[in-house]
């Protein structure tokens, strides 16, 4: 059972709560003309001991991410004055909320947020290329992830190196993810020099010392 009885009297019980949860009592009493009842319901929380912020993490700079104290306290505070079990953090810093249990204890922890360094995606300047050529662009090292797009005459476009054989100007975005899950963006604009054909009309004969114009 949940409860042990240490003492009953006529008008008073008491018990021993040994789990956190719902508990009802039921009391009735005899009256010369009748019997009168009632029922009280009993929530026991569980003090729980401790309050844990998990272990100290990197974010992603121009990113969120949630702290939570847990949902079965009586009240919070946190390092900035707020009350809520959950915060939203943007920056970097030391966070700290202090925890009141229904039964009165008081619990505190501790988390270090820090700041994931720039990705550092450059794909560098633009690039002219002749219709007929094939050419690559390389990605910076270091990261773990690339997507490429649009899929427009090229090889693969999960590749650091993408293999290029548009025959019209594009624009290449490059889509990279580090290994703290930090992702960057950069593009990069492939244009196209149209080769056009020489033609000087048909084969002609001149006398000597003649000059004829060829467009």
């Amino acid at each position: 059972s949940r409860a042990n009885i240490l003492a009953v009297t006529d008008s008073t019980i008491a018990i021993h709560i040994k789990q956190p949860g719902d508990l009802q009592l039921y009391a009735s009493a005899s009256l010369p003309c009748k019997i009168i009842a009632d029922t009280i319901l009993i929530y026991a929380y569980d003090a729980g001991g401790s309050v844990g912020l998990g272990l100290d993490k990197t974010i992603c700079s121009g990113s969120s991410y949630a702290l939570s104290a847990g949902p079965f306290f009586a009240s919070y505070l946190w390092q900035d004055g707020s009350s809520e079990s959950t915060i939203s953090i943007t920056a970097p810093g030391k966070y700290f909320v202090t925890v009141t249990d229904f039964c009165g204890a008081t619990y505190s922890d501790t988390i270090s947020i820090t700041q994931s360094a720039d990705a550092g995606l450059d794909l560098g300047l633009d690039i002219i290329k002749c219709v007929a050529d094939t050419i690559s662009i390389n990605a910076p090292d270091g990261f773990v992830k690339y997507s490429w797009s649009p899929a427009y005459k090229t090889g693969s476009t999960t590749s650091r190196e993408l293999q290029v054989f548009n025959d019209k100007e594009t624009i290449y975005q490059l889509t990279a993810e580090r290994a703290s899950g930090c992702v960057t963006t950069d593009s990069i604009k492939v244009a196209v020099y149209q080769q056009n054909n020489i033609n000087l009309g048909r084969d002609t004969s001149v006398c000597s010392n003649s000059i004829i114009p060829l467009d």
